[in-house]
Formats: C-alpha cells, sequence, structure tokens
C-alpha cells in the first residue's frame, strides 16, 4: 500500500520547500507526487492525528497545509518573530502547537482557538563551548498527562517545565552537564520518558509521574571504539514501547535499544549503518516494516527494511534524492 511522506529541507539549492512522496510500505518504493516550494527551512513537520492537517516551520513562522490529497494547500500563518523553529508538537487535545526555536532560544506555543502567538524567552548556558554559549530550545512536547510542556534546553542541560496554556514556569529537570539534550519522548504507558542528548551521544531514560522525572540509567549511542566525530539526532518509540531508536550523525548509523517496561531496563539490541552522510530524521511508514531515513549531507531520502526480531535496519534499492533533507513525516 501506498503511503504519503512529507519531507522538510534546509534551505538552498532547487527544492527549498516540502516534497510530498507517495512511498509503498512493503517495497520501500518512493514515488514523488508534489512539492510546495516558496517555504525557507522547513526543519520539522507535524501532522495532525487525523492527517488532515500538516503543520511546518518555515523562516519566523509556521504555516498550515490542508493535507487531505497529495497537494497542499495553505490555510493559515502564523508568524513567530524568529527564525524558524526546530520542533513542533500537538498538545493532547489537539487546540495548541508547542514549538522550539534553537537560534534565539524561543520555545512557545499557537493558541489556534484565539489565532495568537505566545512566545517564552530562554536564558541561561552550559560548559561545553561553543555549542553552550547560550540557550537553545530544541524540543517542545507535553506530558502524557497534560500537566506540564516539557521544553528541551540544549544550551544549559535541563528540560524545562511550564504550564500548557499559560506558560508559566513549573521547574526544570537538570541533565548531564555539558551532554546538549536534543529531543524527548514519552512511553505509551506514559511512566517512562527517554531524553537523548546531541553532544554527549548517550540516552537517558526516566520514571515520570506527576511532573517528576526520577533519572533510571543512561547509555552510550555509539561504539566504544569509535574515534571519530558524531552528534546524535533522531529519537523515536515503536508504537508497542517495546524499541528505542536514535540516529547518529558522524557514525552515520542508527541504533536500536530493546526496552522492558517491567525491568525499567533498556538494552542494546541493534545497530545498523545506513549508508549515507549525516542521517537527521528518520520515520517508520504505518506497520513497522519500512522506514525512510534523512541523509542531509548525501541529499538523500532513503528506505530501509526494518527486522523486528533482531531491530537491524537494512537498505532496500530506493532513493529520492533532494536537498539536504532533514525530517519525514508521515
Amino acid at each position: 500500500m501506498k503511503r504519503k511522506v512529507y519531507v522538510g529541507h534546509y534551505a538552498g539549492g532547487d527544492t527549498c520547500g516540502i516534497n510530498v512522496l507517495f512511498v509503498d510500505d512493503t517495497t520501500g518504493e518512493i514515488e514523488p507526487v508534489d512539492f510546495a516550494g516558496d517555504l525557507s527551512n522547513t526543519l520539522w513537520l507535524t501532522l495532525s492525528p487525523d492527517a488532515t492537517r500538516l503543520y511546518a516551520a518555515r523562516d519566523e513562522g509556521i504555516t498550515v497545509f490542508d493535507a487531505h490529497g497529495s497537494h497542499l494547500e495553505v490555510t493559515a500563518q502564523y508568524e513567530i518573530g524568529h527564525t524558524q523553529p526546530c520542533h513542533m508538537s500537538l498538545s493532547g487535545d489537539g487546540r495548541r502547537l508547542h514549538f522550539a526555536e534553537y537560534s534565539d532560544a524561543v520555545c512557545g506555543t499557537v493558541d489556534f482557538i484565539s489565532g495568537k502567538v505566545h512566545p517564552v524567552q530562554l536564558s541561561g548556558g552550559g560548559p561545553n563551548l561553543p555549542r553552550q554559549e547560550k540557550a537553545h530550545a530544541h524540543c517542545a512536547v507535553e506530558t502524557p498527562d497534560g500537566a506540564h510542556l516539557c521544553v528541551v534546553d540544549l544550551g544549559s542541560d535541563a528540560v524545562l517545565l511550564f504550564d500548557p496554556v499559560t506558560l508559566e514556569p513549573h521547574g526544570k529537570v537538570v541533565t548531564e552537564p555539558g551532554a546538549g539534550p536534543r529531543h524527548l519522548v514519552f512511553h505509551p504507558s506514559g511512566r517512562f520518558a527517554f531524553l537523548v542528548y546531541e553532544l554527549g551521544n548517550i540516552i537517558t531514560s526516566f520514571r515520570y509521574s506527576g511532573g517528576v522525572f526520577s533519572p533510571i540509567e543512561t547509555l552510550p549511542l555509539l561504539p566504544p571504539d569509535f574515534t571519530g566525530h558524531s552528534q546524535a539526532a533522531a529519537l523515536k518509540i515503536s508504537g508497542d514501547g517495546r524499541r528505542l531508536f536514535a540516529t547518529n550523525r558522524g557514525h552515520d548509523s542508527v541504533v536500536t535499544f530493546d526496552f522492558d517496561p517491567d525491568a525499567e531496563r533498556l538494552t542494546l539490541a541493534a545497530m545498523s549503518p545506513l549508508g549515507g552522510s549525516w542521517p537527521r530524521d528518520f520515520t517508520f511508514l504505518p506497520g513497522e516494516r519500512i522506514a525512510l531515513a534523512c541523509l542531509e549531507r548525501a541529499g538523500e531520502v532513503r528506505s530501509f527494511s526494518y527486522n523486528r526480531e533482531t531491530g537491524c535496519f537494512s537498505p532496500l534499492p530506493h532513493v529520492f534524492r533532494t536537498h539536504r533533507p532533514v525530517v519525514a513525516v508521515t
């Protein structure tokens, strides 16, 4: 069955916007079907739960598309007054869109009811210079209970907590110093959270309850004999919550962890080379048999088969070439 996949890019080249692809969820074959241009730096894309609306980051704002068909139609625009968001997510009730903006260290919320944008300026910094010379918001996601908005600040080594409606501060979670936290995901049960660190190339698991994050363990994302430069990027969780996946830019791989919620333990399952430079994001197609990886520096979106038993990813002979792809959603 063919599935729609949306791909965003860094600015430059001839593909400054969003590619719409059809991807076969059995073979991984990729077919380009549409291109929405005139959008610069579409670094993050978010789909509504019913896949009828696509929210796209762009320079100084967010664009909303009607995504019913294969052709994207603009339905709304929101200005945030800063560089493009690097992460966005919807509130549990779908009434708000939360965003994190890296360069100017701004997080905030778009209120769809009022049409207003509510920004919050972050401050601070960390010991890992020059990357932590100031705050850098890199992820914004609500807790499963809807009580808190979590903003991951790479610059100050913290997960900042806010009221998801008023954006009043609710405290913070202090993380590994100098490790530069990047993305946070929650377990489907709502009882656990996982945080990947871009600069430290590690992952930490937490118990979560009532706004309290209790660290469980921290594991490396790279093999012990690797001596090159690498930066962690995407963090994903399987639908059943039994597997965690993280991409490594530099090592150019995806690492797979098993997660046992009863033992509260992560275990390395596999480390798969992706055969291309600088894997930024990847996404599973429905059914979790086929995955697409955005190989930013290679200028490729490549399909892979996923082995549920081993956790390994294997390249398929299907590649879509484009300028600096950084995010894919389906």
